[in-house]
């Protein structure tokens, strides 16, 4: 959780940004440019799930490189609200890319954004080292998430179809 004083100067180095329904906050794969804060509405988070094939069909979240991939199924990896961060792993992750889509679930969904370039340049060291603190956190909640949600998945696609006696 981010101390009150963590953020008591944040305000002025936001902006207030609106979402309407089902538009995207950030599209995995784009080039990030700032980083946001829920503070109204509620958003959905995505991972896109590569298929490559090497031998047999493989699921992966990242295809090897020098390998062809396609892009197959966008798999919904949690509903985020308001207080949540998005796009902060363009700043301690060492990509410059977003590594999730966010879309927008509801209506009016407001977020405030601050440029990438600002963000360490003018917030204290405290509230940047709380905010990679929630980064690492959510990560490793969300990959396992996904996890979870591609074994299911794999098991449902590898199981025999039923079939109706007549």
């Amino acid at each position: 959780v981010l101390k009150y004083d963590s953020l008591k100067f944040v305000d002025n180095f936001f902006q207030e940004q609106s979402l309407p329904l089902h538009s995207y906050a950030t599209t995995e794969g784009e080039k990030g440019k700032y980083l946001y804060l829920l503070y109204e509405g509620v958003c959905q988070v995505y991972k896109d799930i590569f298929y490559t094939e090497s031998g047999s069909k493989e699921l992966s979240t990242r295809p090897d490189s020098g390998e062809t991939a396609k892009r197959g199924d966008r798999v919904l990896v949690c509903l985020i609200q308001p207080g949540v961060f998005i796009g902060e792993e363009i700043l301690f992750s060492g990509n410059r890319h977003y590594e999730y889509t966010v879309k927008a679930s509801s209506a009016n969904v407001k977020l405030m954004a601050i440029k990438k370039e600002n963000f360490k340049k003018f917030l204290p060291f405290q509230a940047i080292s709380d905010i990679q603190t929630l980064y690492l956190s959510k990560k490793q909640h969300h990959e396992k998430m996904l996890e979870r949600k591609l074994k299911v998945s794999t098991t449902l696609s590898f199981q025999k179809k039923p079939t109706i006696k007549q």
